[in-house]
């Protein structure tokens, strides 16, 4: 084998491997960029339920002061009241954007045929809501499978 021919087949060797490399990296950025996201709305709703708990502490002292001090307090207790129910309202959104982030939603021109297995990355405890009644489902297994 000539010099050149080895030169044209080691570049070709490092080509292959700096493309697999990056092909690695893309696939493992993809992979993780969901949990990056999921742990970043995870924070959020912890930061919303510190700050709810904060002001609902507030107003139990509001509410202790105005037990104690009479009505002339009742404008403050007024303003906590408001706090806990503008801290109520981040929580809220909050959980629902992380809601709208969890939900799989297929387009609707592509239908899943009765009895196919879709794999879903779910936790191990999961609690589903019945959207009629409110009242919440019994236990369900992570696998579900479409049925027609």
């Amino acid at each position: 084998m000539s010099l050149r021919a080895r030169i044209l087949l080691l570049s070709a060797v490092v080509v292959v491997a700096v493309s697999a490399l990056a092909a690695m990296v893309v696939a493992t950025i993809r992979g993780t960029d969901f949990y990056v996201r999921r742990v970043a709305l995870a924070h959020q709703q912890l930061a919303a339920m510190t700050e709810l708990a904060e002001s609902a502490n507030a107003y139990s002292e509001q509410v202790t002061t105005v037990l104690l001090l009479g009505d002339q307090e009742m404008p403050d207790l007024i303003g906590a009241r408001r706090e806990v129910e503008a801290r109520f309202t981040r929580l809220q959104d909050v959980t629902r954007e992380e809601i709208a982030f969890l939900q799989a939603r297929l387009p609707g021109h592509r239908a899943v045929p009765a009895g196919t297995t879709l794999s879903l990355a779910l936790p191990s405890t999961l609690h589903l809501f019945d959207a009629d009644t409110g009242r919440r489902l019994p236990e369900v297994r992570a696998q579900a499978v479409a049925t027609a």
